[in-house]
């Protein structure tokens, strides 16, 4: 009777439009419980936990916003084809002022170029960033690469050892794998970011 009454709930929001993610976290603690598990414990997000790569990838992230939102915010002034007014515009009140002269300001040549140096600048900026995190990025492959290697080939006479002492040249040890899959893991997600 419940599962028919849920299912009849999401056809519903379903033939609507209406994709709704129910929170089933209390129900699944309840599931869990039963079976004599440990619950689901919210998890805080902090930027503060995060390693010093994804803490600049934020930076830049939050500095691309803000350039966004400051270009959005002027794009009607900057593009405003509309002659410069002979006089100064009266408003009744700050509220008035405030949003008119956020999104109706009239720029002149010298304003547009100040805002076309500088959102030059940030972006040249930007672009550096990007290209440091990047370079990084690459370095520690290369250093995490060159460890791994130097780790296998430590015994003494390293492959020959290796398959001397009846192993195959290349095979790898189950540790020695679960660190290759680990560091390919953490490399395509460090690749998506940048």
């Amino acid at each position: 009777m419940r599962q028919a009454a849920l299912t009849s709930i999401v056809d519903n929001r379903v033939n609507k439009g209406l994709v709704i993610m129910a929170d089933i976290t209390a129900a699944f603690n309840t599931a869990l419980k039963a079976h004599n598990a440990p619950p689901v414990t919210s998890h805080r997000y902090s930027i503060d936990r995060l390693d010093e790569f994804l803490k600049e990838a934020y930076s830049i992230n939050a500095r691309i916003a803000d350039l966004t939102a400051y270009l959005r915010a002027i794009r009607p002034s900057y593009l405003s084809t509309a002659p410069a007014p002979r006089r100064p515009q009266r408003q009744n009140s700050a509220d008035q002022k405030s949003t008119h002269d956020a999104t109706q300001r009239h720029l002149s040549d010298t304003e547009r170029a100040s805002i076309d140096a500088e959102a030059k600048t940030v972006l040249r900026q930007l672009h550096a960033a990007v290209e440091r995190i990047s370079q990084t990025e690459q370095i520690r492959q290369d250093t995490a690469s060159h460890i791994a290697l130097r780790k296998r080939n430590q015994g003494g006479l390293g492959a020959i050892g290796r398959w001397a002492a009846g192993g195959a040249v290349t095979a790898k040890s189950a540790e020695e794998e679960e660190e290759e899959a680990r560091q390919k893991m953490l490399n395509a997600h460090r690749e998506s970011i940048v």
